[in-house]
């Protein structure tokens, strides 16, 4: 899992400019999760009423057991910033964001299965296309960008996301988080290779009509990413981009200020009572001030 990619809600919370957005774009989330899977294939009117349903289902499910998971998530978040926290609490943080980020996804395994085996030969080759194009664009992208600049795009939108939870950052602090970003690995080819690897086995499982529980399996340790056939070479990278990412996170609290902190903990506190409020039902008020 590439770090800041770990809870898509969360994640779309956090890019907000204000807290009030939170509840827009949960509330949304539905619509928009139904209308980008329907891009992938000419599905009939049956197979859409499906997935408006397992969507529906599935946020139901997420609003009842996956947000108070995110709560206490911010919650242990909001703590680092307490004090000067160390690696192993880092690491603690990144291994609980791990458990939700599965917790989230295991759950669509099974109804994305059940309606990838009602597609037809034709469905099933424009949903190839469609994925490929997707590949080839990440690729083009990853191709067509110098390594500098890329390096560069990578350490500003880093800077913004830490602006945005802080509050303004000086000079120097942007320096020095510019430089550590940039001394971070460069894991996205590797990533994409990943991928597309899934999804030919994915595609493969569909050719051959494998049965539905063989393809929820699959999808199942794909999206939760358990699947034990990377090679020693992905998992070292990834052992790396690990170790370097939490020794970046202990340096960048280093570099905060007490109001810098404040200013963090606010707005973590902020996006707790606003998910407390997307709960079925009453929350007890979290402070993390």
């Amino acid at each position: 899992m590439q770090p800041v990619k770990w809870v898509l809600v969360l994640v779309c919370c956090l890019a907000l400019p204000g807290c009030s957005g939170v509840a827009l774009v949960y509330n949304n989330a539905d619509w928009y999760f139904s209308y980008k899977i329907k891009k992938y294939a000419p599905f009939n009117t049956r197979q859409k009423a499906q997935i408006d349903r397992a969507v529906d289902d599935y946020f139901a499910w997420h609003r009842a057991h996956a947000l108070p998971d995110y709560i206490q998530f911010l919650k242990s978040a909001a703590v680092l910033a307490g004090h000067e926290p160390s690696l192993k609490e880092v690491a603690a943080l990144r291994e609980q964001a791990r458990v939700l980020y599965a917790k989230t996804v295991a759950p669509l395994a099974a109804p994305a299965a059940a309606v990838l085996v009602t597609l037809s030969e034709g469905q099933l080759a424009h949903f190839e296309r469609n994925l490929r194009r997707e590949n080839d664009k990440r690729r083009r992208e990853l191709t067509g960008t110098k390594r500098e600049e890329y390096l560069e795009e990578r350490a500003g939108q880093l800077i913004d996301v830490i602006e945005h939870l802080v509050g303004d950052l000086s000079n120097t602090q942007k320096a020095e988080i510019r430089r550590l970003s940039r001394a971070q690995p460069v894991t996205d080819e590797m990533w994409l290779a990943r991928r597309e690897a899934s999804q030919q086995r994915l595609l493969a499982l569909l050719r051959r009509k494998a049965g539905l529980r063989e393809i929820e399996h699959f999808l199942r340790a794909w999206l939760t990413q358990s699947r034990p056939d990377s090679t020693a070479d992905q998992r070292a990278a990834i052992a790396q981009m690990n170790q370097s990412g939490d020794q970046m996170v202990v340096a960048v609290f280093a570099l905060m200020t007490e109001k810098q902190k404040r200013h963090y903990r606010k707005k973590l506190s902020a996006y707790i009572e606003d998910l407390a409020d997307l709960l079925p039902h009453p929350a007890v008020a979290v402070q993390t001030r």
